[in-house]
């Protein structure tokens, strides 16, 4: 009979490390689990043995679970020391007061969830430090999510715009365990859905679907819109009649037309252009807009030139310039011109005469002479009344120098100069406004006056801003335990910076945290790897990097991080 039981413990001692390998649905997401770290802290079973036993479990020498279990029951139990791992190196599991097999409690012992035990199967667990377990390596589940109906490419004409919305029948998405999360995005993780505004060209669009163990699947179609829509050529066309000159020809002007388009104008172009010389007769003139599709709009419109000999004006006076008199205005006298014509004038007209009193700047003196058919020609030439008399200017400021804040900027104030005319109109323009915000370095400030006579003086002075000073407090020790105490790193001052990353480095230099814009606040390291995981006590390597102004700042060290 005790050649029997030794017989017995030894082969459940061999099934106690045997391990179910096959892929499973019945593991712990792995964004929920980790490796045992620490040694283990608690247990839950299932009993696969005979209805009615009694189950002992031992943590070392004491007792920690006693109870009569029936077949496919799931019990739980946790070490002698409440939150702490088990006591002992084993734990003994007893069926009817027979030993049956131990657990090792230490992480090196390889306890996953879906290890067996002899008549024992692990259905969940936790460690000291590493949380959850998982089940071991390569038995989680690996068949990726499958996606059906994933749409074919859409191919669509734009209406109105250069953009419009789409609308498809969305795939679907099954999985042999349970689906995470099923996305549909452009490139560059733009979201995107059916009824989702596109431009024209072609947009990828892809079905991203990740089930509970990370395995993935995707979806991929296209959709093209297509500019069939022609352009718009705005403005006013009417067509033109003209008098020839000796020469029978004559030179037609007109307003060049604007083109639009829903989404581009690649190019307008004319037969003919404004100012060009049209030869007696008609003559159409044509207009094309092209877009960036290739469609096309044209509009024309008929240049006339009709054989007319109109009067003719001799002597017509060259312009005319003279300098503004105390009351800005000057008295001009010139000798009129004479006109005439093969038919006789009818009359002869100017808009200004001899002995009149002119304002400063350009005027244009017009005579116009008429034949019995209506025919004109025009005589006309300025007279320009100049005013050279610079805008006064005092109390120009002297350069300033100011030191920069911390965000790399200094706020300066000046008191402005003073401008002062005798004509015109005084019109002040300048660079920069008293209080206004300089970065580190000389800036330039200039003030223009002007008289609106062509007359204008300059101000200008320099401002220098010296850089400051810029410092960070690093703490050297962080205890993410919730007692609100060191739970986060608080870099005092960072977040003063215009830009800061904070990257944090395991001893062996993988990178472990990695940040942007770390604020103290919203952005702030409390411990935790990049899967969110609390990362165990030790020492944790960091660089720091900062920009204010035009000055980069970088610190290097070490954190102690303790739980």
């Amino acid at each position: 009979m005790r050649v029997r039981v030794h017989y017995v413990m030894v082969f459940l001692l061999v099934l106690a490390h045997a391990y179910a390998f096959g892929q499973s649905c019945d593991c712990p997401p792995v964004a929920s689990c980790g490796a045992c770290v620490g040694g283990l802290k608690s247990l839950s079973l299932r009993y696969t043995g005979a209805s009615g036993s009694t189950i002992r479990v031992t943590d070392g020498a004491t007792e920690v679970f006693n109870d009569i279990l029936f077949s496919g029951q799931v019990f739980s139990f946790t070490g002698t020391n409440p939150n702490d791992k088990f006591t002992g190196s084993t734990i003994s599991i007893y069926i009817n007061g027979f030993l049956h097999t131990t657990i090792q409690t230490a992480c090196s012992g390889g306890t996953f969830v879906k290890s067996v035990y002899g008549l024992f199967t692990v259905t969940a667990g936790t460690s000291l430090n590493g949380g959850a377990l998982c089940c071991a390596p390569g038995t989680t589940d690996l068949i990726p999510p499958v996606i059906t109906n994933c749409p074919v490419n859409i191919t669509l004409p734009l209406v109105s715009g250069c953009s419009r919305s789409v609308t498809w029948t969305p795939p679907s998405v099954s999985d042999n365990c349970a689906v995470a999360s099923f996305t549909s995005t452009l490139p560059g993780n733009i979201t995107v859905f059916p009824g989702s505004t596109f431009t024209l060209g072609t947009s990828t669009v892809t079905y991203t679907a990740l089930d509970i163990y990370n395995n993935s699947a995707t979806c991929v179609f296209t959709i093209t819109l297509t500019d069939n829509i022609p352009p718009v050529i705005n403005g006013t066309l009417n067509n033109i009649t003209l008098s020839a000159n000796a020469n029978c020809k004559a030179v037609a002007t007109w307003t060049p037309p604007t083109a639009s388009d829903n989404c581009s104008v690649s190019s307008l172009v004319s037969s003919h252009f404004p100012g060009q010389e049209f030869n007696v007769g008609s003559t159409v003139v044509t207009y094309t807009a092209t877009d960036g599709s290739g469609n096309v709009a044209t509009r024309n419109f008929t240049v006339v030139v009709e054989d007319v000999t109109p009067p003719v004006i001799t002597n017509c006076p060259a312009s005319i310039t003279i300098p503004a008199n105390t009351n800005c205005t000057a008295t001009v006298n010139w000798t009129p011109p004479t006109a005439s014509d093969n038919c006789g004038v009818t009359s002869f007209t100017s808009n200004r005469n001899p002995g009149t009193e002119f304002q400063i700047g350009t005027t244009v003196v017009t005579y116009t002479a008429r034949d019995a058919r209506g025919n004109e020609t025009v005589c006309q030439f300025n007279v320009v009344v100049t005013f050279n008399q610079p805008p006064q200017l005092t109390g120009c400021p002297e350069n300033i120098t100011a030191t920069a804040e911390i965000n790399g900027e200094a706020i300066v104030t000046w008191d402005e100069p003073v401008f002062a005319i005798v004509c015109g109109t005084l019109t002040v323009e300048q660079s920069h406004e008293p209080g206004s915000s300089f970065g580190v370095g000389t800036t330039e400030v200039v003030y223009t006056a002007s008289d609106g006579l062509g007359n204008s003086t300059r101000c200008s002075f320099i401002v220098t801003v010296q850089p400051g000073s810029f410092e960070v407090e690093i703490p050297k020790l962080i205890t993410p335990n919730g007692d609100g105490v060191n739970d986060t790193w608080e870099i005092r001052n960072l977040q003063r910076a215009s830009s800061n990353s904070v990257t944090v480095f395991d001893r062996w230099g993988s990178v472990i945290y990695q940040a942007t814009g770390y604020n103290n606040e919203s952005v702030v390291w409390a411990g935790q790897n990049k899967s969110n995981s609390l990362v165990p006590t030790g020492t944790y390597f960091y660089i720091i990097e900062a920009t204010t102004g035009n000055e980069k700042f970088r610190w290097e060290g070490f954190v102690e991080l303790v739980q």
